[in-house]
């Protein structure tokens, strides 16, 4: 006779995971377009609160994240483009410098609830994309990267008016 798994806290004994036990485990989609219609219905009372609440702020998270990840590409490349001493990639950082900034003025039209962290979020970035230029003139340019260290400097910059375009 085959034991059955005893289950405390989403751990079986056997270490496996039981079967996820509601529709928002099962099926994100499902649960979501039926949360929407509870909420039409006004049949509030059956709403799944606690896990519309944690969408609702993940989306803003979202939001705050694309935000930052356009910021940190514009930096980079900033960087790179500025700095660089081989005129070849240029255009491609060019390119990706724009695109990034495209990004980023769409995301702050949309939430301009972000406007007012938009420099602390510069300047939080800063740090991490002037390494990761740096790392990319390591990979390509390893004969230069003392100059690069040298050249790029360790405060940002760049106004928000230069990421932003």
């Amino acid at each position: 006779m085959t034991a059955l798994p005893f289950c405390i806290i989403s751990v079986c004994m056997d270490g496996s995971r039981p079967p996820p036990d509601t529709l928002y485990e099962r099926d994100f989609a499902a649960w979501s377009a039926e949360q929407g219609r509870l909420m039409r219905t006004g049949a509030y009372d059956r709403v799944d609160w606690e896990n519309v609440i944690e969408e609702i702020e993940a989306l803003g998270r979202g939001e705050r994240s694309a935000l930052r990840s356009a910021i940190a590409l514009v930096l980079e490349h900033k960087l790179k483009f500025d700095h660089g001493l081989n005129d070849r990639p240029k255009g491609g950082w060019r390119c990706t410098i724009r695109v990034q900034q495209r990004h980023a003025r769409k995301t702050l039209k949309e939430n301009p609830s972000l406007r007012p962290v938009l420099a602390e979020m510069i300047a939080e970035e800063y740090a991490d994309s002037r390494e990761a230029a740096l790392d990319s003139f390591e990979l390509h340019e390893e004969a230069r990267l003392s100059h690069y260290r040298a050249a790029i400097p360790a405060d940002c910059p760049y106004t928000e008016a230069d990421v932003l375009g």
